[in-house]
């Protein structure tokens, strides 16, 4: 089953691994287009199927994908050698990054650039290669607007800034509420609609801090419910893997909703009643 995960966990995944060196890809199709926030896992179960079902691979090809969001879906095992760049496969970790990278077309930026980056990083620290498609192939992936010579800067650049902000850091600041949530589009949404639907004044800037939590303890979603929160609740839940195949995030708290929100309930050590109170909002919410 694919996972969505971030950065932080795709990193500390791979510390039980050994890969000697990163392999670097994009999709070129599905790209940027293709992809609107919350379907991830339906392009990586897209892409799977191309390769097994039309390329005749046993699995999908690459051990992630990098979406626009900078969050990454899980793809072949982690300990399982990549369909990845001929003659170099053995030992590497393959990703593959959402887009089309070729001049005129998709830019590498934001969110999914601080991920390709951060994990190149981890990489290049470890002494481990990083290896663009091309480099072995008259392809030419990831891209041509990525230039491996300013990509390779940019991490070893920031790697040097990185080392000195956390030492800073570390001395002067304490790690603010809304760093454990997520952030953002969704988070804004989420704001939205609390104060629409209870008459609060939040600000909205996609950051679940304390004054968004304290609006925690107001809400209590059920089956039954037709409204806007609802329809960020079954967002998130998308997001996070959780199916709503007949009806998607359609604001509607029915039973296929309510059985996602109680399996999520359970797998977080929640009380299994199926309402979206203080404690499941809080857990839904966190990164």
């Amino acid at each position: 089953m694919f996972e969505i995960i971030t950065i932080d966990e795709l990193l500390k995944r791979l510390d039980k691994y050994n890969h000697k060196e990163l392999h670097v890809h994009h999709t070129w199709k599905p790209n940027h287009q293709d992809f609107n926030g919350f379907n991830g896992i339906s392009l990586q179960e897209g892409i799977k199927n191309y390769h097994v079902n039309t390329l005749g691979w046993q699995d999908i090809g690459q051990h992630v994908t990098l979406l626009p969001d900078g969050t990454f879906i899980t793809g072949r095992d982690f300990g399982k050698t990549p369909a990845s760049i001929s003659g170099k496969n053995t030992g590497a970790f393959a990703c593959e990054i959402l887009g089309n990278f070729d001049i005129g077309h998709d830019k590498l930026e934001g969110a999914q650039r601080d991920s390709i980056i951060k994990l190149a990083r981890y990489f290049d620290n470890k002494g481990r290669y990083v290896r663009f498609h091309r480099e072995n192939s008259p392809k030419t992936c990831p891209g041509t607007s990525i230039d491996k010579d300013d990509f390779m800067s940019e991490v070893r650049q920031k790697s040097v800034e990185q080392n000195l902000e956390v030492k800073i850091q570390s001395a002067t600041k304490q790690k603010k509420t809304w760093e454990d949530y997520i952030i953002g589009d969704l988070a804004k949404e989420l704001q939205n609609a609390i104060n629409t639907i209870y008459k609060t004044k939040l600000k909205l800037d996609g950051y679940i801090g304390d004054l968004t939590l304290d609006t925690f303890s107001k809400i209590a979603l059920k089956k039954g419910d037709k409204n806007a929160l609802v329809k960020v609740v079954q967002k998130r839940l998308l997001q996070l893997g959780y199916k709503l195949p007949k009806y998607g995030a359609d604001g509607s708290f029915g039973a296929e909703t309510l059985n996602a929100i109680k399996e999520f309930q359970k797998v977080n050590a929640l009380t299994v009643d199926g309402i979206v109170g203080k404690n499941t909002l809080n857990a839904l919410f966190k990164k």
